[in-house]
């Protein structure tokens, strides 16, 4: 516990003392007992220095206390308890809390942000969690928590953010996550990292103000929902590292507001499809490691009819941020764009795009040397200080509750090196021209493909190129010195 604990708890007991025969009875016999249960072996107590030990049980039954924030102390441990406290804020992010859930019953209907995450919590997740009625925001990430989720466990519709990522969950993800998704808020679903098992339930393609999906690392099986195109608001969705098959959807066009769309590492199957040229907002692409076949479209201007109008205006303030800025995701209230007639062609590298993996598929022919018109936004690289290309493509970065309001922010950034990524295919013919224009790219992987020809000279123009990898291909030429 630190320092601020001890002087926020010596404030409290202060007023106490001066309140006389008007305090409140509970209060002062509440407090009495949090500094009874203090180890505090070397006085820290007097000189706020932070202190090892459970988190005293006392703390939860102050009958006045609305929020409480424990968190990133990591020193604090012990089972956690229940509160009789009608609390509106709980935070115990970051120690070492381990024990079970309890349902915070006391809380029912104040508890309105509940964040246990990087803990030590085990059990299941109890469905009496659903009675928290005024919930909306839920983290109980990084934990041990394992079992089946009961089919009971539904929230409310005010809940907007809801993570159970990394921990042991299994078996099949539960069809209603809110009692009723027509009148649902949901905005964060966070389901990776854990052991489901099974197909995606299309019941969640109905929860429509959903804003980022995350069920990546698991076990899930079967086709994606042909209803996930619903989701017009969502901005991220990473079903990656699954075992996912059958095509991808044409619906996601629908999802027009996307800026991360990470299918990799599944066994998804057929032709990339020229309606995905609607997600114009992509930042980032991955679609690696599956068994798309066919040839990577080309891109002429005449058959693909200008966007620019539509996408002006249907980007909400997330999708229209900085790629390496942080923005806050707001709930927009746009329409779908409506399908341009005539024909269509996929324009892989959209305008916002920031990286594109298609590696490790079984994609044929040529490089299209159209598809590489980049605008000055793509070129203006503001990512150089990216550690590694292949970082994380996407971290929700914050959830800020303002119990008195009930609002919740949700906030999150999207970071990236720019880069493309097409190894491991059957790529035949030159190395395009239109990619030496590209001067804001850091990585290009082209390597066990049927390239031939020369290593263009012009590449020498990609100054901030920091990984570049032409191996088992067929080019040919001599290798030259520079000056």
């Amino acid at each position: 516990m630190n320092s601020l604990f001890f002087f926020f708890l010596l404030l409290l007991l202060f007023s106490l003392a001066g309140a006389g025969a008007g305090a409140d009875g509970g209060d002062r016999a509440a407090l009495l007992g949090v500094r009874a249960e203090v180890v505090d072996p070397r006085g820290a107590l007097s000189s706020f220095a932070s202190f090892h030990g459970d988190v005293p049980a006392a703390l939860f039954a102050l009958p006045a206390l609305r929020r409480l924030d424990l968190s990133h102390n990591r020193a604090l441990a012990g089972a956690l308890a229940d509160v009789a406290a009608p609390l509106e804020l709980l935070s115990l992010a970051a120690n070492r809390i381990s024990g079970t859930l309890p349902c915070f019953a006391a809380a029912s209907r104040s508890l309105a942000a509940l964040d246990l995450s990087a803990n030590a919590v085990a059990g299941g997740v109890p469905a009496c969690l659903a009675d928290l009625r005024a919930l909306r925001s839920l983290n109980l990430s990084g934990n041990r928590l394992s079992y089946r989720l009961s089919p009971r466990l539904a929230f409310s519709g005010r809940l907007l953010a809801l993570d159970l990522s990394s921990n042991r969950l299994s078996g099949p993800v539960p069809r209603r996550i809110v009692d009723d998704p027509d009148r649902s808020a949901l905005i964060l679903l966070d389901l990776s990292r854990n052991r489901f098992s099974g197909a995606i339930p299309e019941e969640i393609t109905e929860l429509r103000s959903l804003q980022g999906l995350f069920l990546s690392r698991n076990q899930l099986s079967g086709e994606i929902p042909a209803g996930i195109g619903n989701l017009t608001y969502l901005q991220a969705l990473d079903l990656s590292r699954n075992r996912l098959s059958g095509a991808i959807p044409v619906s996601l066009a629908g999802c027009f507001q996307l800026t991360l769309l990470d299918l990799g590492r599944n066994q998804l199957s057929g032709a990339l499809h020229p309606e995905l040229d609607a997600l114009d907002s992509l930042r980032i692409l991955d679609l690696s490691g599956n068994r798309i076949s066919g040839e990577i479209p080309s891109r002429s201007p005449a058959a693909s009819p200008s966007r620019s109008s539509t996408s002006a205006a249907t980007s909400s303030p997330a999708s229209s941020a900085a790629p390496c800025s942080s923005g806050r995701a707001s709930a927009p209230s746009p329409s779908p764009p409506t399908a341009s007639p005539g024909p269509s062609r996929l324009d892989l590298l959209v305008p916002s795009l920031r990286w594109l993996d298609l590696s490790d598929n079984r994609l044929a022919g040529f490089i299209p040397d159209g598809n590489f018109n980049v605008s000055a936004e793509f070129n203006d690289n503001r990512c150089r200080d990216t550690a590694s290309p292949l970082a994380g493509f996407a971290a929700w970065s914050s959830v800020d509750l303002d119990a008195g309001t009930r609002q919740l922010d949700l906030e999150y950034s999207i970071v990236s090196a720019v880069g493309i990524d097409l190894s491991r295919n059957a790529i035949r013919g030159n190395i395009p021209e239109g990619l030496f224009g590209m001067t804001g790219l850091e990585y290009l992987n082209l390597s066990y493909n049927n390239l031939d020809g020369r290593v263009p000279a012009e590449m020498a123009g990609l100054e901030r190129l920091k990984w570049l990898d032409l191996a088992h291909n067929a080019l040919s030429g001599r290798c030259r010195a520079a000056g």
